[in-house]
Protein backbone atom coordinates (compact mmCIF):
# COMPACT_ATOMS: atom_id res chain seq x y z
CA UNK A 1 0.00 0.00 0.00
CA UNK A 2 1.22 3.09 -0.85
CA UNK A 3 -1.18 5.85 -0.35
CA UNK A 4 -2.07 7.22 3.59
CA UNK A 5 -5.60 8.41 2.52
CA UNK A 6 -7.34 5.59 4.44
CA UNK A 7 -4.77 5.23 7.38
CA UNK A 8 -4.75 7.10 10.71
CA UNK A 9 -3.29 10.20 9.51
CA UNK A 10 -1.64 12.87 12.07
CA UNK A 11 -2.40 15.37 9.14
CA UNK A 12 -5.65 14.72 8.61
CA UNK A 13 -7.35 16.06 11.56
CA UNK A 14 -7.77 13.56 13.87
CA UNK A 15 -6.77 15.12 16.54
CA UNK A 16 -8.69 13.19 19.25
CA UNK A 17 -6.64 10.20 18.41
CA UNK A 18 -3.05 11.71 18.55
CA UNK A 19 -3.04 11.07 22.75
CA UNK A 20 -3.89 7.25 21.69
CA UNK A 21 -0.54 6.71 20.41
CA UNK A 22 2.63 6.73 22.76
CA UNK A 23 5.06 9.06 21.33
CA UNK A 24 7.52 8.75 23.96
CA UNK A 25 9.23 6.41 22.94
CA UNK A 26 9.20 6.73 19.12
CA UNK A 27 8.37 9.91 18.81
CA UNK A 28 4.78 10.56 16.25
CA UNK A 29 4.02 8.60 13.34
CA UNK A 30 2.62 9.43 9.95
CA UNK A 31 -0.07 7.05 10.18
CA UNK A 32 -1.62 4.49 12.65
CA UNK A 33 -4.21 1.74 11.82
CA UNK A 34 -6.01 -0.31 14.64
CA UNK A 35 -6.75 -3.92 15.52
CA UNK A 36 -10.60 -4.11 16.46
CA UNK A 37 -9.30 -7.25 18.48
CA UNK A 38 -5.51 -7.19 20.20
CA UNK A 39 -5.32 -11.15 18.72
CA UNK A 40 -2.79 -11.71 16.22
CA UNK A 41 -4.58 -14.91 14.86
CA UNK A 42 -7.90 -13.63 14.28
CA UNK A 43 -8.49 -9.75 13.80
CA UNK A 44 -9.23 -7.07 11.42
CA UNK A 45 -7.23 -3.89 10.96
CA UNK A 46 -9.28 -0.63 10.81
CA UNK A 47 -8.46 2.11 9.09
CA UNK A 48 -9.14 5.86 10.64
CA UNK A 49 -12.82 5.71 9.56
CA UNK A 50 -13.05 2.02 10.59
CA UNK A 51 -12.62 0.61 7.01
CA UNK A 52 -11.24 -2.81 7.10
CA UNK A 53 -7.37 -2.91 5.55
CA UNK A 54 -6.73 -6.59 6.63
CA UNK A 55 -8.75 -9.47 7.79
CA UNK A 56 -6.86 -11.84 9.74
CA UNK A 57 -8.55 -15.62 10.28
CA UNK A 58 -7.32 -19.15 11.85
CA UNK A 59 -9.05 -22.12 10.98
CA UNK A 60 -10.86 -23.22 14.27
CA UNK A 61 -10.95 -27.10 13.61
CA UNK A 62 -6.67 -27.70 13.71
CA UNK A 63 -5.79 -23.40 14.91
CA UNK A 64 -2.98 -24.50 12.35
CA UNK A 65 -3.44 -21.94 9.68
CA UNK A 66 -3.54 -18.87 9.62
CA UNK A 67 -4.85 -16.04 6.75
CA UNK A 68 -4.24 -13.08 6.08
CA UNK A 69 -6.13 -10.86 3.51
CA UNK A 70 -6.21 -7.37 2.09
CA UNK A 71 -9.84 -6.08 2.92
CA UNK A 72 -12.97 -7.32 4.50
CA UNK A 73 -13.46 -10.77 3.63
CA UNK A 74 -17.02 -10.73 5.53
CA UNK A 75 -17.77 -8.02 3.26
CA UNK A 76 -16.60 -9.62 0.04
CA UNK A 77 -15.40 -6.62 -1.13
CA UNK A 78 -12.60 -4.28 -0.90
CA UNK A 79 -13.42 -0.64 -3.12
CA UNK A 80 -15.63 -2.65 -5.25
CA UNK A 81 -12.90 -5.85 -6.05
CA UNK A 82 -12.54 -9.06 -3.90
CA UNK A 83 -10.65 -9.68 -0.89
CA UNK A 84 -6.72 -10.15 -1.79
CA UNK A 85 -4.96 -12.93 0.64
CA UNK A 86 -1.54 -11.39 1.15
CA UNK A 87 -0.26 -14.65 3.25
CA UNK A 88 -1.25 -17.97 4.43
CA UNK A 89 0.76 -19.14 7.72
CA UNK A 90 0.56 -23.06 8.10
CA UNK A 91 2.07 -23.83 12.01
CA UNK A 92 3.35 -27.14 12.43
CA UNK A 93 4.04 -28.99 15.74
CA UNK A 94 6.97 -31.47 14.78
CA UNK A 95 8.49 -29.60 11.31
CA UNK A 96 8.83 -25.93 11.01
CA UNK A 97 6.38 -23.47 10.24
CA UNK A 98 5.82 -22.45 6.56
CA UNK A 99 4.46 -19.54 5.02
CA UNK A 100 2.81 -18.60 1.46
CA UNK A 101 2.55 -14.84 -0.14
CA UNK A 102 0.28 -13.74 -2.63
CA UNK A 103 1.45 -14.44 -5.84
CA UNK A 104 4.10 -17.52 -5.09
CA UNK A 105 2.94 -21.08 -6.41
CA UNK A 106 4.27 -22.77 -3.56
CA UNK A 107 5.09 -22.24 0.53
CA UNK A 108 8.68 -21.75 2.07
CA UNK A 109 9.76 -22.35 5.46
CA UNK A 110 9.09 -19.24 7.70
CA UNK A 111 12.53 -19.15 8.55
CA UNK A 112 13.55 -18.30 5.19
CA UNK A 113 11.78 -14.74 5.53
CA UNK A 114 11.75 -14.45 9.37
CA UNK A 115 15.51 -14.72 10.46
CA UNK A 116 15.42 -15.64 14.03
CA UNK A 117 11.31 -15.49 14.92
CA UNK A 118 11.38 -18.17 17.75
CA UNK A 119 9.87 -16.16 20.19
CA UNK A 120 12.67 -13.10 20.67
CA UNK A 121 13.88 -10.54 18.96
CA UNK A 122 15.67 -8.99 16.96
CA UNK A 123 14.36 -10.90 14.07
CA UNK A 124 15.12 -9.64 10.64
CA UNK A 125 13.35 -9.91 7.03
CA UNK A 126 14.05 -9.38 3.78
CA UNK A 127 11.32 -7.46 1.39
CA UNK A 128 11.73 -5.68 -1.44
CA UNK A 129 15.71 -6.14 -2.16
CA UNK A 130 15.71 -4.22 1.30
CA UNK A 131 16.42 -5.58 5.13
CA UNK A 132 14.57 -4.74 7.78
CA UNK A 133 14.32 -5.71 11.79
CA UNK A 134 11.97 -6.23 14.21
CA UNK A 135 13.69 -5.00 17.37
CA UNK A 136 11.77 -4.86 21.42
CA UNK A 137 12.58 -2.06 23.93
CA UNK A 138 12.77 -2.89 27.89
CA UNK A 139 8.89 -2.48 27.61
CA UNK A 140 8.56 -5.10 25.51
CA UNK A 141 6.87 -3.17 22.51
CA UNK A 142 8.36 -3.81 19.40
CA UNK A 143 9.48 -1.54 16.29
CA UNK A 144 10.78 -2.36 12.80
CA UNK A 145 13.73 -0.84 11.38
CA UNK A 146 15.25 -0.07 8.17
CA UNK A 147 18.63 -2.46 8.37
CA UNK A 148 20.04 0.59 6.57
CA UNK A 149 19.23 3.14 9.15
CA UNK A 150 18.42 2.08 12.79
CA UNK A 151 18.16 5.27 14.31
CA UNK A 152 14.53 5.83 13.94
CA UNK A 153 11.63 2.77 13.32
CA UNK A 154 9.81 2.94 10.35
CA UNK A 155 6.59 1.09 12.21
CA UNK A 156 5.90 -0.13 15.90
CA UNK A 157 3.14 -1.68 17.88
CA UNK A 158 1.34 -0.35 20.64
CA UNK A 159 -1.34 -3.36 22.63
CA UNK A 160 -4.24 -2.55 23.80
CA UNK A 161 -4.87 -0.70 26.78
CA UNK A 162 -6.99 -0.06 30.43
CA UNK A 163 -7.19 3.94 31.02
CA UNK A 164 -9.73 5.46 32.65
CA UNK A 165 -11.72 8.55 31.38
CA UNK A 166 -12.99 10.93 33.14
CA UNK A 167 -14.13 7.69 35.86
CA UNK A 168 -14.95 5.24 32.92
CA UNK A 169 -13.14 2.28 32.46
CA UNK A 170 -11.93 2.52 28.85
CA UNK A 171 -10.29 -0.22 26.68
CA UNK A 172 -8.13 1.35 23.53
CA UNK A 173 -7.28 -0.57 20.61
CA UNK A 174 -3.93 -1.69 19.68
CA UNK A 175 -2.11 0.48 17.40
CA UNK A 176 -0.22 -0.29 14.43
CA UNK A 177 2.38 3.25 14.43
CA UNK A 178 3.75 4.06 10.70
CA UNK A 179 5.87 6.34 9.22
CA UNK A 180 5.74 6.45 5.59
CA UNK A 181 8.32 3.81 4.64
CA UNK A 182 6.04 1.70 6.64
CA UNK A 183 3.19 2.47 5.13
CA UNK A 184 4.81 1.53 1.38
CA UNK A 185 5.48 -2.07 3.02
CA UNK A 186 2.40 -1.93 4.56
CA UNK A 187 1.84 -5.78 3.63
CA UNK A 188 5.08 -7.16 5.04
CA UNK A 189 4.84 -4.77 8.09
CA UNK A 190 1.67 -7.06 8.97
CA UNK A 191 2.12 -10.22 8.10
CA UNK A 192 5.48 -10.27 9.92
CA UNK A 193 4.01 -8.22 12.93
CA UNK A 194 1.66 -10.61 13.49
CA UNK A 195 4.01 -13.28 13.29
CA UNK A 196 6.19 -12.00 15.40
CA UNK A 197 4.26 -10.57 17.94
CA UNK A 198 2.46 -14.04 18.29
CA UNK A 199 5.74 -15.82 18.85
CA UNK A 200 6.71 -13.69 21.75
CA UNK A 201 3.22 -13.57 23.42
CA UNK A 202 3.41 -17.71 23.10
CA UNK A 203 7.25 -17.66 24.61
CA UNK A 204 5.11 -15.14 27.76
CA UNK A 205 2.88 -17.63 28.50
CA UNK A 206 5.12 -20.05 28.78
CA UNK A 207 7.50 -18.58 30.53
CA UNK A 208 4.73 -17.76 32.86
CA UNK A 209 3.31 -21.00 33.17
CA UNK A 210 6.50 -22.68 34.04
CA UNK A 211 6.85 -20.10 36.92
CA UNK A 212 3.81 -20.80 38.10
CA UNK A 213 4.37 -24.45 37.73
CA UNK A 214 7.91 -23.77 39.61
CA UNK A 215 5.58 -21.82 42.72
CA UNK A 216 3.12 -24.34 43.21
CA UNK A 217 6.28 -26.99 43.54
CA UNK A 218 7.53 -24.67 46.02
CA UNK A 219 5.02 -25.09 48.33
CA UNK A 220 4.79 -28.48 48.41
Amino acid sequence: MSSSASLYSFGGGLESQVTLVDTSAYGTPHAVVSFIRDDMKNTKILSETDEVLYSVSTDILTNAYTTVHRGDVTSGTQGGSEPIKVAEIKRKDLREDRIKFEGSSSSVKLSKWLHGSNGRCPVSLDWQDRSYTWKSNSARQIALYDSADERTPIAWFQTSRKQTLEGTPTLFRALLALQQEGQEILDAVVVSLLIVEYKLRWKEMKFRNADGRNTFQHYF
